[in-house]
């Protein structure tokens, strides 16, 4: 992926363990956000790929729930 492509990052929320995704811009800027965390990771996920599809499809998506291990991207054709 492009170092100037937004990014998009799945991550659960240490204040509630809900999951929630947010896009960042190439300067860290938050772009857009979960509105609220979600109990299942993949419905938090589905909203998440609603917007990449119609809005961002060049983001790059970055699994951040799993801290032990480096940040999973997920392939191209995911969604």
């Amino acid at each position: 992926m492009s170092e100037g492509a937004p990014k998009f990052m799945v991550f659960r929320d240490v204040a509630d363990g809900t999951y929630r995704w947010r896009l960042r811009s190439a300067t860290r800027q938050t772009l857009a956000a979960s509105e609220s965390g979600y109990a299942e990771k993949g419905a938090c996920e589905q909203e998440m790929w609603r917007l990449k599809t119609d809005n961002y499809p060049h983001a790059e998506v970055l699994d951040l729930t799993n801290r032990r291990s480096e940040p999973r991207s997920y392939p191209a054709n995911h969604g």
